[in-house]
Formats: C-alpha cells, structure tokens, sequence
C-alpha cells in the first residue's frame, strides 16, 4: 500500500505543509502534519499529492513537481511537470509539447528539479 500524503503552500509564511489535506465547511483548506501536530490553511490551488515513489536522490515525487527524466545515457533528457491522468488513473510526466512519459516503471532515472508553483523557469525552452 502507498503512503498517501499532500502539500501545500500555506497562507501565513509561504512555505509548504505536509500531511493530511482536508476541507472545512467554511471552504477553508488544511494540511495537518501528523509528526509535528501542525495545522495550516493552505492554498487550495497549491495542493498536491505525493505520487508514492522517490527520485533518485530519495526525495518525494509529488504533482506539480518539474522532473527531469533519463532512460539511459544515449536518451536524450525529458523535463516536464507531474500529473495525474484521471482516464488512466496513474501519473504521467509532460513536457511543453504534450509529449508523456508513464511514472510506473523502473527503466528511467526522475530527479525533481522544481516544481510548477516556484520554478516556472525550468520549463522555459532553451
């Protein structure tokens, strides 16, 4: 079973909470933390769910994160941006041009570089 666990970027400092995401009746939105007991509004356009797999530094991949992909050393590197694919119920990456890569296999190396809410820059053709 996976671990299931969200971000998002919180309304009083800027910075990411992690845990338990969750909506009050007002419409609030709120991560807890689990470890530390914290409780935050976030932004709900900021929400994103850990995918359950690490990139090859051992850091959490999770939507909205900028990859960047390698198949071996003769495939080119691919950048592009996590998200979920609700008609295939799995995780994809994608480039600028639409081009995908599936997240469920092993054949490549991911290493998050960014992620779309602080690093739109990474995504800017070279």
């Amino acid at each position: 079973m996976r671990e299931i666990e969200f971000r998002g970027k919180r309304v009083d400092n800027g910075e990411w909470g992690y845990g338990y995401y969750y909506v009050l009746s007002d419409g609030t939105h709120r991560i807890y933390n689990y470890f530390n007991g914290g409780n935050y509004q976030i932004f709900p356009k900021t929400i994103c769910e850990y995918i359950g797999r690490k990139d090859k530094n051992n850091q959490k991949i999770y939507e909205g994160d900028i990859v960047k992909v390698k198949y071996s050393d003769t495939f080119k590197e691919f950048i592009g941006i996590v998200q979920y694919r609700e008609n295939h119920a799995c995780f994809y990456i994608e480039n600028k041009t639409g081009l995908e890569k599936f997240l469920g296999t092993n054949y490549y190396l991911y290493e998050v570089i960014g992620n779309v809410y602080e690093n739109t820059e990474l995504l800017e053709e070279k």
